[in-house]
């Protein structure tokens, strides 16, 4: 080799290495920019930003020292467990030790941190294993959610006020976003619907409710909620037939006014429809009175007349001795004197019917009771040839009750024995002594029964049992009566085609108030 090649190859390989140091400072160059670029986003992040390793903090932004009150000097070199809640500190040291293993943790998770001040930081943290200084280490992200937190515990505590109101109503209340999902259900109608609350919340009122894969036919809410109106309406009880409902439904609506949710509120009116009928009762039953006091005093008057003047006719033809058919003429005035008497005695009875106040408790006779109100089916029992057995039982004592609604308890039943049985059809009352505490009366008929389906609604409200006419009221205020005013029990069986037999048992010893109210 000549010293002329061998210096052009050392040219050569300056050339290269000048070349090589060129790049190595750009990409030294780059590295800077690129850890600049990087270290500025670190120390401008929102959130905080460290790398633990050996349990130690050796990086911290300033976000992570403004989030904690410490500076990012005093946070150097310290044990990451001294920025943990002290309730907290174990569960975190078990997940750091699981992570530098390589042990799988939630790729976020909440952590209780503490402030300088020792108050309480609630953060989100995620993060996970990298190499620092060639040694494994654990970098974690934290955002401070501790506001979050705040307002999701107030919402709790709002919600938690809310249901205590919502269960503070006796009724049921039910709450409904705008898709019909049940968002929160008071204690009263969890016992209504039969539900648990974590069974129904944010599923279909339809589906949990009321076991349906769609509305109910007959709801009104979602129509309401699409109009965005209140509705009130009446319906059969929902699940109990026996009883009436009001459905109040009232929109809830947002700071746009746009319907966001709906309340439904749902009462039992069956006792307060049942007093109204018996306000309105007892006011015609007042008016009736007067009209009957007006009337009796009228028709008292000539029969006062009759009554004289038939006793003169009958002194004057008892002492002459020169009357023509004198003993045809005394039999006749007799007659009338018997029937002026009857009519008195008919008036009388029906004056005391129609006087007597509810609510007054009085010593009963019952067989006398009885007869009175036979008294008023004697007409139409003569016309239509229908024979009333009265099988009184001697052994059955006096006893006090309301006077005024065992009337009208037994002018009920028999008035339906009279309606369903055939002209020259058969009727028996009885009565006994059930026991020494107990006062049973059958009220029997050869109707035309009743079938099974319709014994089990009979003493349900609106229940006509098929008759063109009356309200169906008539057996269910008569159970009521019994059960809930006069303490006693009422029943029926029947048999399709051989008639009907209802059954009423009073107690002897009874006080005003007192009752057995029967299962709701």
């Amino acid at each position: 080799m000549t010293r002329k090649a061998t210096y052009e190859e050392l040219e050569k390989r300056v050339q290269q290495l000048e070349k090589e140091a060129a790049e190595w400072e750009q990409a030294q160059k780059a590295l800077r920019e690129s850890e600049e670029k990087y270290r500025m986003v670190v120390e401008r992040a929102s959130d905080g930003i460290a790398i633990i390793q050996d349990g130690l903090l050796k990086y911290v932004n300033p976000r992570m020292a403004e989030i904690t009150g410490y500076t990012v000097e005093e946070g150097i070199d310290t044990p990451f467990i001294n920025y943990v809640y002290p309730d907290e500190v174990s569960e975190a040291e078990e997940d750091y030790k699981r992570r530098i293993a390589g042990g799988e943790l939630p790729m976020r998770y909440e952590r209780g941190l503490m402030h300088k001040d020792q108050s309480r930081i609630d953060t989100e943290i995620s993060g996970g294993l990298i190499t620092y200084q060639g040694k494994p280490a654990d970098l974690v992200l934290v955002r401070n959610i501790t506001e979050r937190k705040q307002t999701e515990r107030l919402i709790l505590r709002s919600k938690a006020m809310l249901q205590s109101v919502f269960d503070g109503i006796s009724d049921p209340v039910v709450m409904l976003d705008k898709d019909m999902m049940v968002m929160m259900l008071n204690q009263a109608a969890a016992r209504y619907y039969h539900v648990e609350f974590e069974d129904v919340i944010g599923e279909p009122c339809c589906e949990v409710l009321q076991p349906r894969s769609e509305p109910c036919g007959a709801c009104k809410i979602p129509s309401a909620v699409a109009r965005g109106e209140p509705v009130t309406f009446e319906r059969e009880g929902m699940m109990n037939s026996d009883r009436l409902e009001r459905v109040i439904f009232y929109p809830v609506r947002d700071e746009k006014n746009e319907v966001k949710a709906s309340i439904i509120h749902i009462s039992d009116i069956t006792e307060a429809r049942y007093m109204e009928r018996q306000l309105v009762r007892s006011e015609k039953l007042a008016s009736l009175g007067l009209l009957v006091s007006g009337v009796a005093h009228e028709i008292n008057n000539p029969l006062a007349i009759i009554n004289e003047k038939a006793g003169l006719m009958m002194d004057y033809i008892q002492v002459s001795d020169e009357f023509e058919h004198r003993d045809k003429f005394l039999d006749l005035l007799g007659s009338i004197l018997g029937s002026v008497g009857r009519a008195r005695e008919i008036i009388r009875r029906f004056l005391g019917f129609a006087r007597q106040k509810e609510g007054q408790t009085q010593i009963i006779d019952l067989h006398q009771l009885l007869e009175e109100v036979l008294s008023f089916l004697e007409k139409e029992a003569f016309h239509r040839s229908v024979d009333v057995q009265l099988n009184f039982s001697e052994d059955v004592p006096t006893f006090e009750s309301d006077k005024g609604r065992l009337q009208e308890v037994f002018l009920n039943i028999t008035k339906n024995a009279f309606e369903v049985v055939d002209d020259r059809g058969h009727i028996s009352v009885t009565t006994r002594l059930k026991d020494a505490d107990t006062v049973q009366v059958n009220i029997t008929d050869d109707g035309c029964g009743i079938s099974p389906e319709q014994i089990e609604q009979i003493f349900k409200p609106f229940h006509t049992s098929g008759k063109e006419s009356g309200t169906g009221l008539g057996l269910y205020i008569t159970h009521q009566i019994v059960t809930n005013e006069l303490g006693g029990k009422i029943s029926v069986r029947s048999e399709e085609g051989k008639g009907t037999t209802f059954t009423v048992e009073l107690p002897v010893k009874w006080r005003m108030g007192e009752s057995q109210r029967p299962p709701a």
